[in-house]
């Protein structure tokens, strides 16, 4: 059965390697014609500047010998001034079309890290949209470098990239999931539209922060002069043209927008456009992540029971050569799995492969898998817990008010997800099988699924014969003779630990 498994990740590995490398090598092709298309840009704008410096030389020198020789017309030194004119005009032109392939480039450049696995730590981590206490987001890796977030932010806007955060931590109804999952489908293969996206101005660059936004729609009423609104809407229309940022293709500029503040439809408009650009550009973030694993597929979400059934399900943050898959089956027949195993085989990469799958099926996008099936279902998870001094919490309080609140969300009528890793490992082992066993009956009893790890074999014998939904799993070296060479499979049982 081990084998089966190991050959069948490992033709799925391949093939994921082999359709990733068709759009590695799209992206490179796309960096080819840009460097050409640079270097035209470079050369017209070289070329402008030497004849606006010709045209204004040849203009001053005309200027001193009409001056000198009162026979040569001075209105010979408008000739060449044209000239100059025309060619500040080209070399603005040539600049403009340099910072869009200069953005262009760095689009495809950021891909092509992704896909290689080199894009950790050279993007933005997310870490000020951080919620207080939350229920999944650093456990997971959802926020921070490394992380989901910085994997698929692509955005341009802060309206944008607080949006995608929102997806990626607020929970959401199971028909806004199923909509978000046909937007993005719609979305996935119009890798050209993203492109042109990319070439706009980044808005952050600006100094122009989302709340600073929010205030301004929040402000009362101001009646603007009527004298003072052309004046006005001639610089709005000055910064439109020019381009500046990306805030003059959304609404009009920020001295406008102070003056005209108080008017209430106008305040509705912008806020309309600003909430579907935000929307737009998170949907986009998450169809170029389903652009780049072609092999990746939809969920079918459903209604009903708490469900969480894939087959050959892989981390979304691991390298697609390197990524281990997995069946996992969370239902009312199996609600959950209780897996022991050594320290590096694996059972924490599992809990977070479960997790952030389930977070990126719920923000609407594909997933690592080649079947899946999951319910709408809120997550819940306790892996990386420590100390605080700062909070004055230890380890073991802060695991046990996690688990607190997971039990008491769950008792709530809410469809649970929980992920557990080292349970209670900080008491004692007789507390902790007392303990663990009226946790995992709480969460049973509520219809919540999920999976729990333990170092605790002595925990496996005496809470799983007594968990009728539950199912043992072990993860151990496929070679008696060398227990850390690792295959990260699940393997049903307790394993070799577990018999002796």
């Amino acid at each position: 059965m081990s084998d089966m498994k190991r050959r069948t990740a490992s033709s799925d590995t391949d093939h994921s390697a082999k359709s990733n490398s068709k759009v590695l090598s799209s992206y490179y092709d796309s960096l080819l014609t840009l460097k050409e298309d640079l270097q035209l840009a470079q050369s017209m704008r070289s070329r402008s500047m030497v004849l606006m410096a010709g045209g204004i030389g040849a203009g001053l020198v005309i200027s001193v010998i009409a001056v000198v020789h009162p026979a040569v017309a001075l209105v010979w030194a408008a000739m060449p001034l044209v000239l100059a004119c025309f060619a500040a005009k080209n070399y603005i032109r040539a600049g403009k079309v340099w910072r869009n392939i200069e953005r262009r480039t760095e689009y495809y450049k950021r891909g092509i890290d992704r896909l290689t696995g080199a894009w950790q730590g050279r993007a933005r981590t997310g870490e000020e949209f951080a919620r207080k206490n939350h229920l999944y987001q650093t456990d997971l890796n959802v926020i921070g470098e490394g992380s989901l977030f910085e994997l698929l932010c692509t955005v341009r806007s802060e309206f944008g990239a607080e949006r995608l955060a929102d997806y990626l931590l607020e929970p959401i109804s199971l028909a806004e999931s199923k909509s978000r999952q046909m937007a993005v489908g719609e979305l996935r293969g119009n890798s050209s539209l993203r492109e042109r996206m990319s070439s706009l101005v980044d808005f952050r660059s600006e100094d122009a922060s989302f709340s600073t936004f929010r205030g301004w729609l929040s402000l009362p009423h101001l009646v603007c002069p009527g004298w003072l609104r052309p004046l006005l809407l001639l610089s709005s229309g000055c910064s439109l043209l020019l381009g500046i940022g990306l805030l003059s293709h959304i609404f009009l500029s920020g001295l406008t927008l102070a003056v005209l503040g108080g008017m209430v439809a106008f305040k509705i408009t912008v806020a309309g456009r600003v909430d579907a650009w935000a929307e737009f550009e998170a949907l986009q973030a998450i169809a170029g992540y389903a652009y780049e694993e072609p092999d990746a597929i939809f969920p079918e979400l459903l209604d009903g029971a708490p469900i969480f059934e894939t087959t050959q399900l892989g981390h979304p943050l691991l390298d697609g050569d390197s990524c281990v898959r997995n069946d996992i089956a969370f239902n009312p027949r199996s609600q959950f799995y209780l897996m022991t195993g050594s320290n590096m085989a694996g059972k924490s990469t599992i809990l977070r492969t479960i997790g952030l799958d389930a977070v990126i099926a719920f923000a609407g996008g594909p997933i690592r898998a080649s079947q899946a099936k999951l319910s709408s279902m809120a997550i819940c998870s306790s892996l990386t817990l420590s100390d605080s001094l700062l909070d004055g919490r230890s380890k073991f309080l802060a695991e046990v008010t996690r688990l607190g609140e997971t039990i008491k969300l769950a008792r709530s009528g809410r469809a649970v997800l929980f992920l557990i890793d080292e349970i209670l490992s900080g008491t004692s082992s007789r507390d902790r099988t007392r303990s663990v066993a009226s946790i995992v009956k709480a969460l049973a009893d509520c219809g919540a699924v999920g999976a729990i790890s333990t170092h605790d074999h002595s925990l496996c014998k005496t809470i799983y014969p007594s968990a009728g939904s539950g199912v043992l799993f072990h993860m151990e070296s496929p070679v008696p003779d060398d227990p850390l060479l690792f295959d990260y499979l699940l393997k049903p049982g307790g394993g070799n630990q577990l018999q002796r």
